[in-house]
């Protein structure tokens, strides 16, 4: 029970993993750069993303806390759709305004306002016009396990994450790594993704079943 307490919390935490990859794959467009390189290429005319994932979480000693594996779905602006299904059923979605977490087996909804929840976290990207070099340091680091690797470091000393790495090949994304200030780390392995796909946009919004608990946090939320 107190493991899956932690996870439970630990998915708390992932909202801002999950905003952070909203940030930095969906700035505002025309952040075009003198310098080119393939990172720029991925991100420029992005505006929809689909993909299956599996995550880990591992501890500073190196211990895996947590594996997960579920479905993604993105689109720029400020919409996406985080549905974890194994080894538990949960989903994170917002269609830019209301954030719905829905816990499946816990019967259980949290509602927040996504302005609120960008409060003090990377995803404050979003609020705003500035380009994604503004925010980050940016680093390519070459050819990584087969894929070509780039070095986010947050130039504001107060972000949660020290560091994010990402891989693609092409203009497809493969890989996500985020490294928190606990010493924790991230790993989001994509699969079969798709760009610029026709989206399904009823999954970004999120309708209350009946015989749910329901906490409204709308007005109260700072972070995720």
């Amino acid at each position: 029970m107190k493991i899956f307490n932690r996870i439970r919390e630990y998915q708390r935490h992932f909202v801002a993993v999950i905003f952070t990859l909203h940030a930095v794959f969906f700035p505002l467009h025309g952040f075009a750069q003198e310098k080119v390189n393939s990172l720029d290429l991925f991100l420029n005319d992005l505006d929809s993303l689909q993909a299956d994932f599996n995550q880990t979480l591992i501890d500073a000693k190196g211990n895996v806390l947590e594996e997960a594996a579920g479905v993604l779905v993105m689109q720029n602006p400020g919409k996406f759709y985080w549905a974890y299904r194994s080894p538990y059923e949960q989903s994170i979605i917002t269609d830019g305004k209301t954030l719905w977490i829905y816990d499946q087996d816990l019967e259980q909804v949290t509602i927040r306002d996504v302005t609120g929840s960008l409060n003090d976290t990377p995803a404050a990207i979003l609020s705003g016009s500035e380009d994604l070099d503004k925010h980050y340091l940016v680093e390519d680091q070459g050819v990584i396990e087969g894929l070509n690797m780039f070095s986010l470091t947050p130039r504001d000393a107060e972000n949660q994450f020290q560091k994010i790495h990402i891989g693609f090949h092409g203009k497809k994304l493969f890989l996500m790594v985020m490294y928190d200030n606990l010493g924790q780390i991230t790993r989001v392995n994509f699969r079969n993704p798709v760009r610029n796909a026709s989206v399904d946009t009823s999954r970004f919004t999120f309708s209350v079943p009946d015989d749910v608990d329901v906490i409204d946090d709308r007005g109260n939320s700072s972070k995720p």
